[in-house]
């Protein structure tokens, strides 16, 4: 290991590069990597957005890293937090840059990135292109290029005001979003641990020198079936709109006109095409549709834009089914279900009956709040109701529409009769 009487962080990350044979370019898988130099790297709930990480040294290395992070930022993170682990054992006001610069020659050495900045002029598109090739964010590749002398004073302030009037310092495209990266050494000997133990959490903490309480919650273990915690398998993530046909419309146009995802962001924030009194507004639509999107061919974005209603809302309730399991299963669970019953009636009651008993498969859902539970059922019932499935938004008929025969088609020609058997509500897929 380099020793830690160099304070220089740019050195430091090339001798780490050096020592630990990391050829030149991209760092191809950073977990991996350090866990195969002795490091252990935990994902916690941190409960918090305020935290990314922290490290403890002494004589096993260890980082903590916030599990919900998205995987550009989880990556960073760690890098960062290497960093201070290497470089920092007491407090000063110059750490927190210090672990960046570290992080940034870790993931994007300033030799090896060159070419990618001198070779064309730095857009958001070119940005856009370089994030999964480096694995890092488009912010942390505009800090890397400022700080590297790629972008004046007045490129730097362009691009940054043009990222924030896009969403993008909140949330990057969806389409961006990087192949997740797993630490596994901490699952093993956590699983080594309790195996040592018969399963019994006390004795575990005991040997760790740690509460109980502080084993669960900072290694993400279940009390009852002392194992980490499984990812959720289910997202309450629709509650920023239903069906959004309208605004659904102006984006397929857009797109089939010819222009990226960048170009329809800056002409319908630009134009206010949604019509919205706020940006932000805008800007929640706008993802929330391009992640929609993500799930539709060429032809099925044809059909949100030149369709009749049916056929749009039709694609678009398509699209949603793709990428919410939540919606897929209230669908069949409890409305196929009813019909296979002939019984037509949905009360709003039956959306929390349903997340109770989903509750039993996802953890998770016992820390929504009850308003939050009713909020994300208020959304899928209009998304069935603007969809043709009910009669109202509330206490309703259950109704099983006709799939236009265009989607029928394009559904069967790529293979997806599941999805078409789903949307016919038929109870047996």
């Amino acid at each position: 290991t380099p020793s830690e009487s160099s304070q220089d962080p740019i050195g430091l990350a090339q001798q780490i590069r050096l020592h630990w044979n990391i050829g030149p370019g991209p760092l191809v898988n950073l977990c991996q990597t350090l866990e195969h130099h002795g490091v252990v790297i935990c994902e916690s709930e941190f409960k918090t957005t305020m935290l990314d990480g922290f490290f403890i040294g002494g004589d096993v290395a260890m980082i903590f890293v916030n599990k919900d992070l998205l995987t550009d930022r989880y990556l960073f993170t760690i890098a960062h937090e290497l960093g201070h682990l290497l470089m920092h054992s007491v407090w000063n006001e110059t750490n927190e840059a210090e672990a960046n610069t570290f992080a940034a020659e870790l993931l994007m050495p300033a030799d090896d990135i060159a070419n990618d900045f001198s070779q064309s002029r730095i857009t958001l598109e070119r940005l856009a292109e370089l994030k999964p090739k480096w694995n890092v964010s488009m912010q942390a590749l505009l800090y890397r290029a400022g700080a590297l002398g790629y972008l004046s004073d007045s490129q730097k302030r362009r691009l940054w005001t043009e990222m924030g009037k896009l969403g993008y310092r909140k949330r990057e495209p969806l389409t961006l979003d990087l192949k997740a990266q797993k630490p596994q050494l901490m699952s093993s000997l956590i699983q080594a641990g309790l195996l040592k133990h018969d399963g019994d959490l006390n004795k575990l903490a005991k040997e760790l020198v740690v509460s109980k309480a502080d084993l669960i919650s900072i290694y993400s273990l279940d009390e009852e079936s002392p194992t980490p915690k499984k990812a959720p398998v289910y997202s309450g993530n629709i509650t920023g709109g239903a069906l959004l046909l309208k605004e659904s419309k102006i984006v397929a146009g857009l797109l089939s006109a010819g222009m990226d995802e960048f170009e329809v962001r800056r002409e319908i924030l630009d134009d206010n095409l949604f019509q919205n009194n706020s940006p932000a507004t805008s800007r929640k639509y706008l993802n929330l549709i391009f992640q929609r999107f993500y799930f539709l061919n060429n032809e099925q974005v044809g059909f949100v834009y030149k369709g009749d209603t049916e056929l749009a809302s039709m694609t678009l309730f398509y699209a949603i089914l793709k990428s919410n399991l939540l919606v897929i299963d209230f669908l069949y669970e409890v409305i196929a279900d009813k019909l296979q019953r002939f019984d037509k009636t949905l009360s709003r009651q039956e959306w929390m009956i349903f997340l109770d008993e989903k509750s039993t498969v996802d953890d998770s859902i016992c820390e929504w709040s009850e308003k939050s539970k009713a909020k994300v059922g208020q959304v899928v019932y209009r998304i069935l109701f603007e969809a043709g499935y009910l009669s109202d938004t509330r206490d309703s008929e259950i109704i099983c529409p006709l799939i236009p025969f265009e989607l029928e088609a394009s559904l069967k020609s790529i293979n997806e009769d599941k999805f078409l058997h789903l949307m016919e509500l038929r109870y047996q897929l």
